[in-house]
């Protein structure tokens, strides 16, 4: 298995582990993070592949990303007018 192919298993583990049923993982990134949509679930992931070996202090890099996770993910936010279908046409919320 490759690298991405180890990182991606890993995230449909994670998920697994959280309740999240993911059984035809998509790469759709491949960098210095390795993106992973965790079809059939609703579900994209965001491997950290290479932020060990970049950044000094991986841990408070790692939480700051946790922190912005939880700030968008949070229904209530102020400035939270998008529409319906996503950003400038993307997917469906």
């Amino acid at each position: 298995m490759t690298y991405t192919g180890t990182l991606a298993a890993a995230a449909v583990k994670v998920a697994a582990s959280l309740g999240v049923h993911a059984t035809d993982p998509v790469i759709l990134a491949d960098g210095a993070n390795v993106i992973v949509y965790l079809s059939p679930a609703p579900v994209v992931a965001k491997v950290a592949a290479s932020t060990p070996a970049v950044r000094p202090d991986n841990a408070a890099w790692l939480q700051r990303e946790l922190d912005v996770v939880r700030f968008l993910a949070d229904p209530g936010r102020p400035g939270d007018g998008a529409e319906p279908g996503g950003p400038a046409g993307g997917p469906p919320r």
